[in-house]
């Protein structure tokens, strides 16, 4: 996981600054949700696909997923603009609302903004086609190939962390991203940048690193691993890393 690039920092930008006035942190993201986007939030328990899928038949909207029940942390269906995100119960509050961040950024980049981009490019009327309303026409194929855009319905599981997507690169790719966008929006870089930076002033790597650390988890409410794994970088770029008589093991 790395610290967001500057294009996922301006899509974080762009989401809090449409959520309008941000009071405290940790940020209450379901609130913000709900006022920004079309989004319903749906807490399970012990999360799995048949789970979803009973939920949806129950409310005469009945899903099949194209692979065999399991256990998901989170999950995203989105059609016609609008989405479900489902997400375990059973996990704690700061795994919910990672999973939640993690859901929202593939909302954001792998469906509201390629749709909006296509509604941009070849007009309202392709929503029919995107909503699976009508099949697009030949100029609107064409279209679609040459500017890489999915006509297809769009569905997310995110599966537990590290099972999958390191058997294939482009799941690993694209999780990788959501990770990214989903801290910018829980702890963006600037601002956790800002605070730490006067309290490690002379500070080692490693007691910037636990100062970070401990700030990510208690201000920002990440998970302690999701955290770990920030605070690494934080720090590095703060100091510039172990010393050299650590890395030679005579400190």
């Amino acid at each position: 996981m790395r610290i967001a690039n500057a294009h996922l920092a301006l899509v974080a930008e762009t989401f809090w600054r449409e959520a309008g006035p941000f009071q405290r942190w940790p940020c209450d993201l379901e609130r913000v949700i709900a006022l920004t986007f079309r989004l319903a939030i749906i807490t399970l328990p012990s999360l799995n696909l048949q789970r979803i899928e009973n939920w949806l038949e129950k409310r005469g909207t009945p899903y099949e997923f194209p692979c065999e029940n399991r256990h998901v942390r989170g999950c995203i269906v989105a059609y016609r603009g609008s989405g479900l995100i489902f997400i375990d119960g059973s996990d704690p509050i700061e795994e919910r609302r990672f999973t939640l961040a993690h859901e929202v950024a593939h909302f954001l980049l792998d469906y509201y903004t390629p749709r909006e981009s296509a509604r941009a490019r070849l007009g309202d009327g392709i929503l029919e086609v995107l909503d699976g309303l009508r099949p697009p026409t030949i100029d609107e194929r064409i279209e679609g190939v040459l500017s890489s855009i999915s006509i297809a319905p769009y569905v997310h599981l995110m599966e537990q962390r590290g099972a999958v997507k390191l058997q294939r690169a482009t799941i690993w790719q694209a999780e990788n991203r959501a990770d990214e966008l989903a801290l910018e929006i829980l702890a963006p870089v600037k601002t956790v940048y800002s605070g730490l930076a006067a309290i490690c002033t002379g500070f080692s790597y490693f007691a910037c690193f636990e100062s970070a650390k401990q700030t990510l988890i208690e201000k920002y409410g990440l998970p302690k691993l999701i955290a770990h794994g920030y605070a690494q970088q934080i720090a590095h770029q703060l100091t510039g890393g172990p010393s050299v008589l650590f890395e030679l093991g005579l400190e």
